[in-house]
Parts: C-alpha cells; sequence; structure tokens
C-alpha cells in the first residue's frame, strides 16, 4: 500500500468534470441561448478544478496495510486499476457523443425551418401563375356545363395581376366561355387582395336560387376552381330590379399575405 495513492484517480476524475462542464459554459459565453442556466457548469468545473488541485498538491503518507479497508484505502486501489479510468472514458464519451447527436437535431430543424420560411417567401414573392395542369382542369370541367360569359376587375398598373389574369382567361377561353361585351376589364384602385368572384344576377334568376343539378357560372367557376387547387379568397353576389343580364366578375387584387398559395406540379 506504501506505493498506491488516489492522487491519479481524483485528477482524472477531475478533468472530466472540467471537460463535462467546460463544453455547455464556453457554448452559453458564445452566445447560444440554448442553455437557460451556466449554475450546473460552473459548478462542475469548480469541483474539477479542485479535484485536480487537490491531486496534485496532495502528498499521502505511506498507509499501513491495515489501512487497506478506509476510504482512503479503496480510492488507492481504484486509482490503480483500469475500470474506473474506462467507465469515465466511457461516460465522457456517451456525454459528447449525446451532444453531437443534439447539435445534429438541432441543425435538421433549423435547415427545415429555413426550408419553410424560403417556401412562404417564395409565396409572397415569386408571382401567381396556373401550372398548365390547373389549366386544364379548369377548361375540362367547365367544358361540360354551357358556357357563360365574364368580365375581370383589376388592380391599376400592378402587371403581377395582370399576367395571372392571362393564365385564368386561357382556361376559360378553352372551355368555350366568352368575354363580356361591356367593360369585359376594369381597372381600379379599389380591388380586394387575393382571388375572388362576384355574381350579380337579374330578379329572375336570382328568385330561382341555388340549383345543384344546373349550377349558375358562380358556382360553376368556384368547382373549377376547387378540383384545380387554385385558392379563391372570396365570393359574393347579388341582385336589383336594375340588373338586365347576369354579371361574373372575377377580381385579382395584389397577393394575400395571410395565407398559403396552393400548387400543382407543372407538367412533366
Amino acid at each position: 500500500m506504501e506505493n498506491q495513492s488516489p492522487r491519479g484517480l481524483l485528477i482524472t476524475v477531475g478533468c472530466v468534470l472540467l471537460a463535462v462542464g467546460g463544453q455547455p459554459l464556453v457554448t452559453y459565453i458564445s452566445g447560444d441561448s440554448a442553455l437557460h442556466t451556466v449554475i450546473p457548469s460552473i459548478l462542475a468545473c469548480l469541483l474539477g478544478l479542485a479535484l485536480i488541485l487537490f491531486g496534485f498538491f496532495w502528498k499521502p503518507k505511506p498507509m499501513p496495510p491495515e489501512a487497506s479497508g478506509t476510504f482512503i484505502g479503496k480510492l488507492a486501489r481504484w486509482s490503480n486499476s483500469p475500470v474506473p479510468y474506462t467507465i469515465l472514458f466511457l461516460l465522457a464519451w456517451v456525454y459528447f457523443e449525446t451532444l453531437a447527436i443534439q447539435r445534429n437535431n438541432e441543425i435538421v430543424t433549423l435547415r427545415n425551418d429555413e426550408q419553410a420560411i424560403a417556401k412562404v417567401i417564395d409565396r409572397l414573392v415569386m408571382p401567381r401563375h396556373l401550372t398548365k395542369n390547373q389549366q386544364r382542369v379548369i377548361s375540362d370541367f367547365l367544358s361540360q356545363f354551357s358556357p357563360h360569359e365574364y368580365a375581370f376587375q383589376l388592380p391599376n398598373n400592378y402587371e403581377e395581376a395582370g399576367s395571372y389574369r392571362v393564365d385564368i382567361e386561357q382556361a376559360l377561353l378553352k372551355a368555350g366561355w366568352t368575354r363580356s361585351a361591356i367593360n369585359p376589364y376594369d381597372y381600379t384602385n379599389n380591388v380586394s387582395e387575393g382571388l375572388s368572384i362576384n355574381f350579380i344576377q337579374t330578379m329572375e334568376h336570382a328568385q330561382k336560387g341555388n340549383d345543384l343539378k344546373n349550377p349558375n357560372a358562380s358556382q360553376l367557376l368556384q368547382m373549377a376552381f376547387g378540383l384545380a387547387g387554385v385558392r379563391l379568397n372570396g365570393s359574393g353576389g347579388g341582385s336589383g330590379i336594375n340588373v338586365t343580364e347576369d354579371r361574373l366578375v372575377i377580381s385579382i387584387g395584389r397577393p394575400r399575405r395571410d395565407s398559403y398559395v396552393l400548387t400543382t406540379p407543372e407538367d412533366q
């Protein structure tokens, strides 16, 4: 027992505590807000430094054989065994591997968040348009019913809405629908955001109500947009004694920023 001393074990334990406590402390100092408190890290570092200093400067007296059963004697035996060092190494390895996996998961989550944000920005920045598939779905559906007239209401000096109008009108024309002879394109500064439909009917047609077997122009267009995955932000209508013919107006305002735009993939 004279040559045995727990100093090596104390220094090793101190180094492990210093490494385990120092890693999150350095992360916190670098500005990472994921760690809410550094008190456990500071305590681990202080305890590790204390054990290291104690191991370096402690000069235990030689212990007689009968002292082998004491706590210091057990520490001395452990310090000369590879078991506690192996356990400490494995615990430290598991700890740092866990931190690496956690950091990797955070990076993956951050990348997913960045991709989601990029998609939202694309919806707000990229111009709206109908894909060839969406146009085909709309025209194929409307072709099964009697054609109707339509008109557009558009904001002044806003090219993006005009381009979107071209996509929609191409699908309507292919289905046999025709532009209204009276003011087919109404440019104004009072257009609601998003895509909406306003259907004005004569008193006679309004009194008949909605007939699912014979849907009116507004109902047909709403169903066609729904089948094509085109987001419709609103619909309305009305009637009056001065209305002499039905009028369907498709309003295309500036893109709404509080909703997602449904899209379908382009044709291959």
